[in-house]
């Protein structure tokens, strides 16, 4: 996955390091890693069913597993 920083922590960021305000390269790691945690955070769930839906549609050989399983499940005796 590739995060982006913020356009205004970027800037932010941008401007400190020219003033010489960030003591070490540490620091910016630090603040970029800190920004992006805080984005992670706030950012909407996945809909992971979404995601998947549809995915295995150019693989006829799934279609093959499923019709296994159906099987297997219809020859299961239930208690």
């Amino acid at each position: 996955m590739v995060t982006s920083l913020s356009p205004e922590l970027e800037h932010f960021l941008q401007s400190e390091v020219e003033s010489g305000h960030f003591a070490s390269r540490e620091a910016v790691i630090e603040a970029a890693l800190w920004d992006m945690q805080q984005r992670r955070a706030v950012a909407p769930a996945a809909d992971w069913i979404e995601e998947i839906s549809g995915s295995m549609q150019d693989f006829p050989e799934f279609e093959q597993v499923l019709e296994y399983g159906r099987e297997i499940r219809r020859q299961q005796v239930m208690p």
